[in-house]
């Protein structure tokens, strides 16, 4: 029976030349194209430098500046030592909202146009995991209030703040649906931006706000799901929205 060699090093013998003009692009394309196709897998280890310039018909300069592209692009992990060199990750969430940060800031992006954005991916969100929820789910989520409660009671304030936030990435895990899960995560990541900025929550108004939800969710309940949900993201929006503006005028 013949078979097929489908190692890193042996789809690598495949690659043809690229145009030196501007060859960290068509390298960069050319990696992002193997992976799409399922040639390059998470953990796959690149092939040495020297090798992959005299594959592609680049200088080691255009080589490592399409790595360190990948790299920040949360596609390649470059590490060092013996043992080191570039590796096909399973993909890097921050890097997504690093570059969605970047976007909020140059293009003027408004916190209600994130709080809009929020309400409408998390209505989807409940609803569906309402229909995938898992007891493992149910406990992380419990487990997450009952830390924030703690972080609360320390006067951990924005770390309490920060975990009531992530109750919605692990709502989302609950969706088996990693889209939704890295699109919760990004808007998480903006949101922490402006939470850092202009301070932490410091009633427990959340913590009822997150028992009532966990009953209506343990129950099936969809609608008082997601109108809880709805509420305590729109009182959230309007206590930040509070903080930017008394931090404005004390400008």
């Amino acid at each position: 029976m013949t078979t097929i060699d489908t190692s890193a090093e042996a789809v690598f013998g495949a690659f043809t030349p690229v145009r030196p003009q501007r060859a960290f692009e068509a390298v960069t394309s050319k990696l992002r194209e193997m992976i799409s196709e399922g040639q390059l897998r998470p953990g796959d280890k690149l092939p040495p430098e020297r090798s992959l310039c005299e594959r592609l018909g680049v200088g080691r300069a255009s080589l490592r500046e399409a790595l360190r592209s990948l790299e920040a692009a949360g596609v390649l992990e470059l590490r060092k030592g013996r043992t080191g060199g570039a590796f096909i990750t399973a993909g890097d969430a921050s890097a997504v909202s690093s570059g969605m940060c970047d976007l909020l800031h140059l293009q003027n992006m408004s916190f209600a146009d994130l709080t809009e954005a929020r309400i409408r991916v998390m209505r989807d969100v409940v609803e569906l995991a309402i229909g995938r929820i898992a007891p493992a789910d149910l406990a992380a989520l419990e487990a997450n209030i009952a830390e924030a409660e703690q972080l609360f009671a320390a006067g951990r304030l924005m770390a309490k703040t920060e975990k009531n936030i992530e109750f919605h990435v692990i709502l989302a895990r609950a969706t088996k649906n990693p889209i939704f899960v890295l699109l919760v995560q990004t808007l998480t990541d903006l949101f922490v931006q402006f939470v850092r900025r202009l301070g932490s929550e410091t009633t427990r108004e959340t913590f009822d706000s997150r028992r009532r939800f966990m009953a209506a969710l343990s129950a099936g309940d969809t609608r008082a799901a997601l109108a809880e949900m709805d509420e305590n993201l729109n009182k959230v929006h309007q206590l930040y929205s509070r903080l930017a503006t008394r931090a404005r005028a004390d400008d």
